[in-house]
């Protein structure tokens, strides 16, 4: 997944939760896999922010990886 998939999976996550009718497992588990998504999508955009100041090695991992 890319870096705008990641962050638009932890949106869809989240509005599966808004109508507040599932019972607290269920809301913690969403909740859960929604804020691993938005972290992955900040750590995607901090690398290829900051990719510049990578080794060539990891930037090129970092580019394959989130392709």
């Amino acid at each position: 997944m890319t870096g705008p998939q990641h962050y638009a999976e932890a949106e869809r996550l989240l509005s599966l939760i808004s109508d507040g009718d599932q019972n607290a497992v269920a809301v913690q588990a969403v909740t859960s896999a929604a804020q691993v998504h938005a972290t992955l999508a900040g750590v995607v955009t901090y690398a290829f922010a900051h990719s510049s100041q990578l080794s060539l090695k990891d930037a090129s991992a970092w580019r394959e990886i989130a392709s």
